[in-house]
């Protein structure tokens, strides 16, 4: 999924909770993955 996309290893479990609350919604769910505590620290 977005792991891939944005060359994170894995998603915490907070992570990918709130992540997989707006999978339906693409806008969203990359806006929410840009924002992750992965991909700032990444």
């Amino acid at each position: 999924m977005t792991t891939h996309l944005l060359s994170v290893d894995s998603w915490s479990t907070t992570t990918s909770q709130a992540l997989d609350r707006v999978a339906g919604n693409p806008a969203s769910l990359i806006a929410l993955a840009l924002v992750s505590p992965e991909y700032v620290s990444n």
